[in-house]
């Protein structure tokens, strides 16, 4: 068997070795490109903050409430024999369902019994869905059928087109995506915030919103607990144990008790830390982000190119 001949061996693995020295002259000679793609990447970001709108936010600081209490110490616990404290145990604590007071307290948020009632108190779609709503006539203007521009007609046929469905469940999604919960670093509050071009308006509607979703949580409440003292006193009256009927009396009188707190005019689905106030400054954009960030992008982007056009001219 005749040797391999080295030196063509090398020679062909040289034709797959990437100078280095090569690739850098032609990166210098093209990085124009990069530099394009930079200057794409500022004068996009610089029109998106340029279009960015200044607005006032509305904030309250709470603090959630322990899944096993209720209004800021309100409902009290069980007491009484071991009977009374097991029946108002199966009973359950209206205000200690699943997730807890705080996990209902966010959903109610976003409800659409919440937004029922912000429409009956307040009317608050036609606040917000004002250029639809007819002062004069007092019903929703009719969707002017006009020749729909291409993205109207791409979410058609996408089956996107939903905006001009107004109602309880567009004004929940729309409260739902105005109200915003942050933790607050290094405690346990937490901050709830509505933002508005207009300083009273923020502040207006976190409070209604924030309102109207603590009465509809302590009215879910306040219903389920009589219901609980029905059913309480009807065991009273048909019990002929004399141990046991004591202790339903006793896990009914508690449940009166604690259907006063319920009825009392503290907050009740949890502890304000801070009420609610309106900041005098605006908001104003992160240029970090919205200058910064797509100038690194269209200037890696115009490398790769650099990259990629050296690579080619070398083959």
């Amino acid at each position: 068997m005749p040797a391999p001949d080295l030196q063509s061996i090398d020679a062909a693995q040289m034709d797959y070795v990437l100078d280095l020295r090569t690739v850098l002259k032609a990166v210098l000679k093209w990085s124009w490109i990069a530099v394009i793609f930079t200057l794409i990447g500022v004068v996009y970001g610089t029109l998106e903050t340029a279009k960015f709108v200044p607005e006032y936010t509305a904030k309250i600081v709470i603090a959630p409430q322990s899944p096993k209490g209720n209004t800021a110490g309100s409902l009290q616990p069980a007491r009484g024999n071991g009977l009374t404290t097991t029946l108002l145990t199966a009973l359950g604590n209206p205000g200690a369902e699943s997730g807890g007071m705080f996990g209902r307290l966010r959903f109610a948020f976003k409800s659409q019994q919440l937004a029922r009632r912000l429409d009956e108190q307040y009317s608050l779609s036609q606040e917000i869905f004002a250029g639809r709503w007819d002062v004069e006539k007092g019903v929703w203007k009719t969707a002017v059928s006009v020749e729909p521009t291409f993205f109207e007609q791409l979410d058609i046929y996408l089956h996107q087109d939903q905006a001009n469905i107004l109602g309880t469940e567009a004004l929940a999604m729309a409260v739902g995506g105005m109200v915003k919960f942050e933790p607050i670093k290094k405690t346990q509050f937490w901050e709830i915030s509505v933002s508005h071009t207009d300083r009273d308006t923020a502040l207006r509607r976190l409070k209604i919103i924030f309102s109207a979703a603590d009465q509809l949580l302590r009215q879910q409440d306040r219903e389920k607990m009589l219901e609980q003292i029905a059913f309480l006193r009807t065991r009273t009256e048909k019990s002929d144990l004399a141990g046991f009927r004591a202790a339903i009396f006793g896990a009914l009188i508690q449940q009166e008790k604690n259907l006063h707190m319920i009825d009392s005019d503290l907050i009740y689905s949890a502890d304000i830390v801070e009420p609610a106030f309106a900041s005098e400054m605006k908001s104003k954009p992160n240029l970090m982000k919205t200058i910064l960030v797509p100038a690194v992008g269209g200037g890696f982007v115009g490398l790769v190119l650099v990259l990629l056009v050296s690579v080619f001219l070398r083959e």
